[in-house]
């Protein structure tokens, strides 16, 4: 069943910037974007983005684009303009091309991901005109290609999704991912402490490089070289400086100078993960301990590890708590209104997730608060966030500074706190400690406290706008993107602000600024508990909590826990992993080592299981090297295994016979038994195998191989990892006419590691849209990386419309047996301003009233239910200034794949499907974190009834708004009319105002 949402708007246009329809692909070197409904309404001058207001609202958008080229040149193809008169009076829309309205305004290298920000002015205002940019096409035409990396940062993932709006459509969108790595700079002194954390680290999957400062240098910029130069060679994710800026743990900090105040230098650690491009966007994330002695940095460790490895599980309802404190102030006895609104706003979309308890501490009303707020701490809460007024001591409203915290017993009970407030990160600060480093220094190894994460800005001046993006990013980035790393978290903060401040994004200018001053006072690859972890039996282990000196391996069984690793340790320095797929993990251990063996099993939010396995004094034998450990196994290729295995016990055995199995139909064992003679005790013995791999070979299949002995009666399991070629279309050249045979031409790319010879290629369309040639290309052999075009015949039907995406499957064989099948969609025809928009992801189009002579077109039809219009078809809602209310729909309506049965309608001219008591009046981008959920935005805007007056101290007075809303049960479809709605651009023209009418329609 289709659902459908009609918009109908009488004395104004269709839709808002919030809407904006786009479409991305590629061709070649050239990405295409197509975008509809990027402006309507003009932008009032009073409204615009002005330095001291609380949130952006501005002409001037920006569309960033993952594109893997070293340089790009910006191709304009199509605009088209809505007109109004200087009055705000829709006139007309045409096609005129503006070259300013359109730039490229930064390429940027954000570790794995290319990118490149477009800014649009879709707005501008000449000779009493004003023009809103309705639709654009524009092409990014790159050169230089670069290399697609292998794998990406599982820290930076969910970021390069938020930031590249064709994420989806992108280079970066099927990409592994590689196992977290971490850069320590330490001091020598710090040897004997800090062997704990490590080995925690690696035990979860880590590998954690250590470099003493004194071995580095002294200066910043023997650091950043340091830093720099390991980067390149190990890529590490994450950062982590242990040490203040002085004493005896002193490691520095860079100074950044405030766009505002020049005399003004504010702490930088994250200068040190700028490390490729001119740009301010990070290839690692940074993090430090600040501390002034070796007692203090063991407290933050020792708090670190515990909170990972065993969280306070005895009453979890602390994990199902919250605090949100926020202050409605400023300098200068200014009142601003969005901390406390963007707390509220925290708080109910944390009661949604299934927090069952969220304080609230506000100022204005409650002052000073500090007792409540260390009530709140001390019975245990998971997240903090503060909004409001602050400096290096701590919150000033409501009221709780360093002194305070003293007064605070939350024990193990630690919880993360977002400081998104001026100073409070400021580490360098005279202040010493200042808020947040006494924070994290609080507690001792036996009695924890303070909290276990901190982030907060080193600049005194910071604004309101900026903070709330950052700290709504952030939260957001946890709840609806399940981020689960602080440091991700944080980044994800600094995401949103550089999408919601296009015109603040030079690298003088506060969004880099805000990139470099937000630092993290703990461990940034910190793995956050949200709401009350799951928990892993010890029954995962399948041989028990026991193991044998000869035993080379341990079987994991864990169907819930794919994705999650296994890893495992007899000295607490050397670890081996196994990744857990298919609900089992097989990890290999090293029998020649000795000692107790300790396993962690672990996955994101839940509880790591760490069980050490006793050694057992009956060991056996058992397989201690296996030549091709390290192999990657090509298809069609015969290999020679050899095993030595060593008798571990203090008897000799004889005629004993080994056997190799395995049931991949990609391994042929030419003979699987060989046969020892003896063996005596600690004695070692080689045998061989041989076998070939087919075509059947998968590229990165993990194959299990059987090793049975039957004297003793022993079974050794161990893994070998497949490789191959990898076939991929990556670009395609031509335009597919609809109704034609199309000759297009394909590039091709093989992203395995294995040369593949003799390849034919077939392909076959996906869609009853199109059809592909029968005839099979032959396109030779492959190498890795390396590339080729073939031209192939693509016939589409005369019912497709342009911009439908028209997928393809390439199957890749040749005669040795090897098959690989890829995907690739292209694209039907060239997308013109008056065709359909779409599908998005989910399958959705869009139709405005220029798309005209579709089946799936609506028909107009206004259908007033205003009773003052004549009618007595609706029920009525008088609405103040940004009120909202909530009604019961008289059907199931499903939106992007999800049942609702009511609706919430606010005066600011938009729809969600998730009850809400948020009015939210500024449009942004959707979906952007402080904006409603589930939403259908008519006419977003900050709307009003019509001005009557002012009150005695000067401020407007506003008559009610309509909102009227109906169920047409003959139709069955639902109808919500907004009558006497003014938008602020012509308002104060009184009867002359333009009123906006407009009706969001329902069909199930």
């Amino acid at each position: 069943m289709k659902q459908y949402i009609i918009i109908l708007i009488l004395l104004a246009c269709s839709l808002l910037t919030a809407t904006t329809l786009q479409t991305f692909y590629t061709n070649g070197s050239i990405l295409q974007a197509h975008f509809e409904g990027l402006r309507q309404q003009p932008v009032l001058p009073e409204e615009m983005d002005v330095e001291d207001s609380e949130s952006a609202n501005s002409a001037v958008i920006t569309k960033t684009l993952a594109f893997p080229f070293a340089e790009a040149d910006l191709q304009i193809s199509a605009m088209v303009w809505n007109v109004f008169d200087a009055e705000g009076n829709y006139l007309y829309n045409e096609q005129k091309h503006l070259e300013n309205a359109v730039s490229l305004v930064q390429g940027f290298t954000f570790r794995e991901m290319r990118g490149y920000t477009i800014r649009i002015e879709t707005q501008i205002t000449e000779n009493n005109i004003i023009r809103t940019l309705k639709e654009l096409n524009f092409s990014l035409i790159g050169s230089y290609p670069l290399q697609i990396p292998a794998f990406l940062s599982p820290a930076f993932i969910d970021a390069y999704k938020a930031l590249a709006d064709n994420f989806q459509d992108s280079y970066l969108r099927d990409i592994p991912f590689s196992r977290p790595k971490m850069l320590i700079i330490t001091h020598s002194q710090l040897t004997n402490y800090q062997q704990d954390y490590i080995a925690w680290k690696k035990s979860i999957g880590f590998d954690v490089y250590t470099a003493n400062k004194s071995d580095i240098g002294s200066t910043v910029q023997d650091i950043k070289n340091f830093i720099a130069n390991h980067y390149q060679t190990y890529k590490c994710d994450y950062l982590f400086l242990w040490g203040d800026v002085n004493g005896t743990y002193a490691i520095p900090t860079n100074f950044i100078v405030s766009p505002e105040y020049a005399t003004e230098n504010d702490a930088d650690d994250n200068y040190y993960t700028m490390l490729e491009g001119d740009d301010y966007f990070p290839e690692m994330i940074a993090g430090r301990f600040s501390f002034a002695d070796a007692s203090e940095f063991i407290t933050m460790m020792n708090k670190t590890i515990a909170y990972e490895k065993t969280p306070f599980m005895t009453d979890t309802n602390w994990m199902k708590r919250a605090l949100a404190v926020a202050g409605n102030y400023a300098d200068g006895g200014l009142r601003p209104t969005t901390p406390i609104s963007m707390s509220q706003w925290l708080r109910d979309k944390m009661r949604n997730f299934g927090y069952t308890q969220v304080d609230t501490v506000f100022c204005p009303p409650t002052y000073p608060g500090t007792t409540t707020i260390q009530q709140s701490i001390n019975q245990g809460v998971q997240f903090i966030s503060y909004r409001g007024w602050g400096d290096a001591n701590g919150w000033h409203f409501p009221s709780f500074h360093i002194p305070d915290l003293n007064n605070t017993f939350n024990g193990a009970k630690m919880p993360i706190v977002y400081s998104i407030v001026c100073n409070t990160g400021d580490f360098a600060n005279a202040v010493n400690p200042n808020f947040g480093e006494k924070w994290m220094r609080m507690g001792t190894m036996s009695n924890p406290g303070g909290c276990v994460a901190f982030v907060g800005p080193s600049d005194l001046h910071t604004k309101t706008r900026f903070n709330n993006s950052i700290a709504s990013g952030a939260f957001r980035s946890i709840m609806d993107w399940d981020v689960r790393c602080f440091g991700s978290s944080v980044l994800m903060g600094k995401i949103e602000l550089y999408k919601n401040f296009p015109n603040d994004l030079a690298p003088n200018q506060y969004v880099a600024f805000y990139f470099h001053v937000f630092n993290i006072l703990s461990d940034p690859s910190l793995n956050m508990w949200v709401l009350v972890p799951n928990q892993i039996p010890e029954t995962v282990i399948a041989s028990g909590l026991t193991f044998q000196q000869s035993d080379s391996h341990i079987r994991i069984n864990a169907p819930n826990l794919n994705s999650g690793i296994v890893s495992g340790t007899k000295d607490g320095i050397n670890f081996s992993y196994a990744p857990i797929e298919n609900g089992y993990a097989i990890l290999p251990i090293d029998p020649n080592v000795e000692g107790n063996l300790t396993i962690t099993v672990s996955k994101k939010n839940y509880v790591p299981l760490v069980k050490q396995l006793t050694l057992q004094p009956d060991a056996t034998i058992g397989i201690v090297s296996n030549n091709l450990a390290n192999t990657i196994l090509a298809p069609n290729e015969s290999y020679s295994l050899g095993l030595q295995l060593k008798n571990f016990s203090s008897q000799a055995y004889n005629n004993i016979t080994v056997n190799l199995a395995c049931n991949h139909p990609a391994i042929v064992i030419d003979n699987p038994n060989a046969t020892i003679t003896s063996l005596n005790p600690e004695a070692t013995v080689s045998v061989n195998f041989l076998f070939i791999t087919t075509g059947a070979i998968r590229p990165g299949a993990i194959i299990d191989f059987t090793v049975t002995l039957n004297n003793p009666s022993v079974t050794c399991l161990f893994q070998l990892v497949a490789g191959g070629a990898k076939i991929q279309v990556i670009n395609y050249e031509g335009v597919l006419e609809i109704g034609q045979a199309n000759n297009i031409t394909f590039t091709v790319t093989n992203l395995g590691n294995f040369t593949m010879e003799d390849i034919v290629l077939q392909i076959q369309a996906l869609t009853p849209a199109a059809i592909a040639q029968n005839n099979p290309i032959a396109l030779g052999s492959l190498a890795p990386n390396e590339v080729k075009q073939f031209t192939a015949t693509i016939t589409l039907m005369n019912d497709v419309f342009p911009g439908n995406n028209i997928p393809l499957r390439f199957d890749a064989t040749n005669a040795e047996g090897y098959s690989y099948f890829s995907f690739y969609a292209i694209t039907a025809g060239t997308p013109e301003t008056d065709d359909p928009t779409g599908p998005d992801e989910y399958g959705y189009f869009a139709y405005d009233s220029t798309d005209l002579g579709y089946p799936s077109t609506p028909i107009y039809e206004w259908i007033e239910l205003d009773p003052e219009g004549g009618n007595l078809l609706g029920n009525v809602f008088l609405c103040k200034d940004d009120s909202v209310k909530t009604v019961p729909l008289p059907f199931t309506f499903r939106f992007y794949g999800v049942d609702y049965d009511s609706v919430t309608m606010s005066s600011n001219g938009w729809i969600s499907f998730i009850p809400t008591d948020q009015s939210d009046f500024y449009n942004c981008y959707i979906p952007a974190a402080l904006g409603p959920y589930a939403m259908v935005a008519g006419y977003w805007d900050d709307l009003k009834g019509m001005k009557t007056g002012e009150d005695e101290s000067g401020n407007p007075i506003f008559a009610n708004m309509r909102i009227i809303y109906w169920y047409d049960s003959t139709n069955n479809r639902y109808i919500i009319e907004w009558n006497k709605a003014y938008n602020q651009y012509t308002i104060d023209l009184g009867p002359n105002a333009s009123m906006e009418k407009f009706q969001i329609i329902l069909y199930p």
